[in-house]
């Protein structure tokens, strides 16, 4: 018995093998490839927000340190220019001071001198003593400012240090903003790739359907577009998406009834195909054929004249009253035309 099943197995595996999946699996994986780059697309723009946050934090940061040493570089040359003016002049007051001083303390041994000399050398030893303590008290704050200056420079080259680490890191984050970037722009051409192509899928299948319901219908029309980017269907007509000039085309044999403009919505062609069933094609086209002009499938109406993308309607009407085209479209068309 065991033998038995396996031999069935066996012949019936290549056949199973060659069963193609439901479509619908088709637009499943489609759809799970659209979510995971748009996952993708998602944490891109979070890190690409938190890598511009951050920028904007590093630039801030180096404009405050060019900001704080551009003034160590003011208190810098203030510093120096004081200690420079006033080193040797503070210097040359003190050694003149302190002549003056000896010489008084020199003349200070003469006992027989008159007592009103006496006090006036004691007086002038007084006033050198305090322009000595005033000047050795300046050359104390030119000392002072000796090491402030120290201090200064030490702050100074402590600022170029960090300016250069945050310039190097700016231009990391740079460099990773911009693959960033490629990545995210990247990202949504994939999405847009496989957007198309799910909607291709889908409008097919969904045409499919459409066009089971429809074999009882014996008047089967052509595309007016020969190519074409995308349709959208409605329960009237049909939008064709096209690109550059194309011709527009007559999708069944028939007699014109109508050829002109209408509106602003661009010229009009209507076909009457007899059995009160008609044809309308409405859009921005150069008509090349007149009223009651007879022609066959396939003869050219005239040109589109949109260079760029443009839109082309076309609808099947019966007694005067608008149907759902889609249902009167020949089931293949859709894969006939290449996408442009």
């Amino acid at each position: 018995m065991g033998k038995l099943i396996l031999v069935i197995l066996l012949a019936i595996s290549p056949v199973y093998s060659k069963i193609k999946r439901p479509k619908f699996n088709s637009l499943n994986k489609l759809q799970i490839k659209i979510f995971n780059i748009e996952k993708k697309i998602f944490k891109i723009t979070n890190d690409l927000e938190n890598l511009e946050t951050n920028l904007e934090k590093k630039n801030k940061a180096y404009l405050e340190s060019l900001s704080s040493k551009r003034m160590i570089e003011d208190k810098l040359v203030e510093y120096k220019t004081i200690v420079n003016n006033e080193k040797e002049q503070l210097q040359l007051k003190i050694n003149k001071t302190q002549k003056s001083f000896r010489h008084t303390l020199l003349n200070d041994v003469d006992e027989n001198d008159y007592p009103k000399n006496i006090l006036g050398r004691k007086m002038l030893k007084n006033i050198l003593k305090k322009d000595l303590d005033m000047f050795y008290q300046g050359k104390f704050r030119l000392i002072e400012l000796g090491k402030e200056i120290v201090s200064l420079k030490d702050n100074f080259l402590e600022h170029i240090k960090t300016e250069n680490q945050l310039i190097e890191l700016m231009n990391m984050m740079e460099k990773e903003k911009k693959q960033l970037a490629d990545n995210y722009y990247k990202q949504k051409k994939k999405k847009k790739k496989w957007k198309l192509k799910f909607n291709k899928l889908k409008t097919k299948l969904v045409i499919g359907k459409e066009q089971k319901k429809s074999r009882k219908i014996l008047e089967k029309f052509a595309s007016p577009l020969e190519e074409f980017a995308d349709l959208n269907y409605s329960n009237k007509g049909i939008t064709f998406k096209y690109k550059g000039i194309n011709q527009v085309l007559a999708s069944r044999p028939g007699k014109i009834v109508y050829s002109g403009k209408l509106s602003t919505y661009g010229n009009v062609v209507i076909i009457d195909h007899g059995k009160s069933t008609r044809s309308v094609v409405l859009g921005n086209f150069n008509i090349k054929i007149k009223k009651g002009e007879k022609v066959e499938k396939g003869d050219v109406l005239g040109y589109t004249t949109k260079k760029n993308d443009g839109k082309l309607y076309f609808e099947v009407r019966k007694k005067d009253k608008a149907q759902k085209t889609i249902l009167f479209m020949d089931g293949k068309f859709i894969s006939r035309n290449k996408k442009v």
